[in-house]
């Protein structure tokens, strides 16, 4: 089926049809991006590593300094049957136990779910859930069959992925629930175009989707005065790329974390910025955040596409992704961090530019611990940020003075201590300028 360009009427029905859900955003100060007294640090991962052993927790004192985290699935939580503990609820509490104070969210997926064999066993034993096209047949994840899709638009499907974190906190520790997981990360909420699906359902699915992060957001505002994020939900980017420029996600009832800022969908064949995209994405965040919502920016490390590659030797290794365009993108480790440090400055000029007291940041090279989430000493573990962190960070910054300043696809804003400047469609000029 070929790509379809949806109408604005028609997805004016997706965007009415959920009330605005009540959340507790989370909120930062302006002294720094990251010191003693403040941290704009919001971050999702998981890690297999050896390195981070909770034998030895010198990596937790690190993480500790951001001021959210979404668990992605530590040690073996990858293989968990539903049985035996759930060694990402002992990182939330060692986690909690180093800094009180920091939010700690669970990850989950709108559209595949539990990838573990605990809820891969349910969702299969479930075909109810499971979305199916025009003509019956069941669409798999990634086009690959064994993991059925989720369909949010059955009301049990809703429920079980509402209340799937209770799966892991036997009744012995219950209690715990509420005291260790601050809300949920939702990943895969966006508008999808899957083959031999009418608009209609594909309308009805991005329905059922959004009413099932109202009803997440309510069930963590009533546990414990949660906070929900979704991916996808910003400015869709998995819709067909005419659509998705036109959409306002402003509305959206939950948080957002957005991974495309500056490389993936966000670029051109080039590695260049697509400017109509990223001032769309500029746009959206500044929208959002200023309806109280928790938006978290996730750049990757310049203009990052697939495939992803593993650097260093196992165990000590870890992921970076390739690079489009006419630069080619590092292939060992001291190549990535020296990458990192070089290429901050595109990931965080974007950030300031939008940034309010609700909109929060990390750059990396991917999904686990190890792919520059935090500064690893190298008799430790061999991450993708240098060994300290950006000295950046701890500059003194101080609250903007206004909000930005837009001149066609150029971008300013000034802070008590900085000038940022933006071109969305020119990444090599982007800056941060420290004031004396």
């Amino acid at each position: 089926m070929a790509a379809r360009l949806y109408s604005p009427a028609a997805f004016a029905v997706v965007l009415a049809i959920v009330q605005v859900a009540v959340g507790s955003p989370l909120t930062h100060g302006w002294d720094c991006i990251l010191c003693e007294t403040n941290s704009m640090l919001a971050g999702n991962f998981g890690t297999s590593n050896p390195a981070f052993s909770l034998d030895d927790p010198w990596w937790l004192h690190q993480v500790a300094r951001y001021h959210a985290v979404a668990l992605n699935a530590f040690y073996d939580d990858r293989h968990w049957n539903g049985t035996g503990p759930y060694d990402t609820i002992a990182v939330a509490r060692a986690l909690k136990q180093v800094n009180p104070k920091m939010k700690v969210l669970w990850y989950q997926s709108c559209d595949r779910g539990d990838l573990s064999p605990f809820g891969q066993a349910t969702i299969k034993a479930h075909p109810e859930w499971w979305l199916r096209d025009d003509y019956g047949n069941p669409i798999w994840f990634g086009g690959k069959t064994g993991t059925p899709t989720i369909d949010l638009t059955v009301p049990s499907a809703q429920d079980w992925i509402i209340q799937w974190p209770e799966s892991h906190f036997n009744s012995t520790i219950k209690h715990e629930l509420a005291e260790l997981v601050d809300g949920m990360f939702y990943d895969g909420c966006g508008l999808s175009d899957y083959h031999n699906m009418s608009d209609s359902r594909l309308i009805a699915l991005q329905k059922g989707r959004r009413h099932t992060l109202v009803r997440s957001q309510e069930y963590w505002q009533n546990l414990n005065s949660g906070d929900v994020w979704a991916n996808g939900n910003l400015y869709g980017h998995h819709a067909p790329s005419p659509v998705y420029p036109t959409l306002n996600w402003t509305d959206s009832p939950v948080g957002a974390f957005e991974e495309m800022i500056g490389s993936f969908s966000s670029m051109d064949p080039d590695g260049e910025w697509n400017s109509d995209r990223m001032n769309a994405l500029f746009e959206a965040a500044i929208g959002l955040s200023s309806r109280n919502k928790t938006v978290v920016l996730h750049p990757f490390v310049g203009p990052a596409d697939p495939p992803f590659i593993e650097v260093g030797q196992r165990p000590r290794d870890f992921h970076v992704a390739s690079w489009k365009g006419p630069i080619a993108g590092p292939t060992t480790p001291q190549a990535a961090r020296a990458a990192a440090s070089q290429y901050l400055v595109q990931s965080l000029a974007p950030f300031l530019i939008v940034a309010n007291e609700h909109v929060f940041f990390a750059q990396s090279w991917f999904y686990s611990l190890e792919d520059g989430y935090i500064p690893c000493p190298e008799d430790k573990a061999e991450c993708g940020m240098p060994s300290s962190w950006y000295p950046e960070f701890s500059k003194p910054l101080g609250p903007p003075l206004g909000p930005a300043k837009r001149n066609g696809n150029v971008w300013t804003r000034e802070y008590e201590h900085c000038s940022v400047y933006v071109d969305a469609g020119n990444r090599s000029t982007a800056s941060v300028t420290w004031k004396a």
